[in-house]
């Protein structure tokens, strides 16, 4: 007696699907998922194990795109931790949940690093500018306006405004001439 897989037409995958084929060799709608490649950072701070073939195997925390059959793409957070803690779990976050952590993190680890833009006097009194806010209005404005095509105006125009954000002065204040 033979059988054979029921077929099932492909999909339309995602761009950045590391398989791109419609995933038509899937027995099931189901499987026809979409997975981006991952990208994994080693946590030096966790016990490590080892793996079945004696090698070193650490903790880790990975993202990858994801989107499950029928479906909107999430960003899939994978944890592993080893030793007693044996922890192998995923949470699936929005692209907007997903740059919030990344902000977080980023912002965590310059305090913990003691990053802090230089502090400048202007009118008497003493404004601070915290680094990822100067990171979060650049991206802000470049995403906003595009360098491409830009007159001579608008470059300096932009510059000008790069140049308040990093000296620390409130969005709108203008600079000496």
């Amino acid at each position: 007696m033979t059988t054979t897989n029921p077929t099932i037409s492909p999909i339309i995958c995602a761009p950045w699907c590391e398989y791109g084929d419609g995933h038509p060799n899937e027995h099931f709608p189901q499987d026809q998922t979409c997975w981006g490649s991952a990208t994994y950072v080693a946590l030096s701070l966790e016990p490590a194990d080892v793996d079945q073939d004696g090698d070193p195997y650490p903790a880790r925390v990975g993202a990858m795109a994801h989107r499950p059959y029928n479906e909107a793409a999430v960003v899939n957070l994978h944890t592993e931790l080893c030793g007693f803690k044996n922890i192998d779990t995923c949470a699936h976050l929005t692209p907007d949940e997903a740059r919030a952590l990344a902000e977080a993190l980023t912002t965590t680890a310059d305090q913990v690093d003691g990053i802090k833009l230089a502090t400048t006097e202007g009118d008497g009194r003493t404004e601070s500018c915290q680094l990822r806010d100067v990171r979060r209005r650049i991206r802000n404005m470049l995403d906003r306006f595009p360098a491409s095509g830009w007159d001579l105006a608008e470059s300096e125009a932009v510059l000008a405004a790069l140049a308040g954000i990093v000296r620390g002065r409130p969005e709108g204040e203008r600079l000496p001439s």
